[in-house]
């Protein structure tokens, strides 16, 4: 079982593998098809690897539990700060938290 949060300063830093990537169901199923485990993700999506190797993997070791972050994909925002309503935290909107919590944080490390 998860805990419900964790707390750690420092990652160490990790190599991703197929199987944090592609569940135990679809690496049978490509293996029946005759696709080693280590093609798999480049036959599945090759673009997916070029940004795996270009975005570190991290891990967070602990003596109950060990996690590992994988990152897949990154977004961007369609819409100027200003526009932006899918995000909203404590009744903040974006454009809020920017000026709030960002900004001031961006001005200390400038001085």
């Amino acid at each position: 079982m998860l805990p419900e949060f964790i707390v750690a300063e420092g990652m160490d830093l990790s190599r991703y593998m197929t199987e944090d990537i592609i569940s135990p169901v679809i690496r049978k199923h490509l293996q029946r098809q005759g696709i080693p485990l280590k093609q798999q993700l480049n036959y599945l999506n090759p673009t997916m690897v070029r940004f795996l190797d270009t975005f570190d993997t991290y891990k967070i070791q602990s003596t109950e539990i060990q996690l590992k972050y994988v990152p897949v994909a990154i977004g961007a925002s369609d819409a100027p700060l200003e526009s932006m309503i899918g995000i909203s935290l404590e009744g903040k909107s974006a454009k809020d938290m920017y000026v709030e919590l960002v900004l001031p944080e961006l001005n200390n490390h400038r001085k």
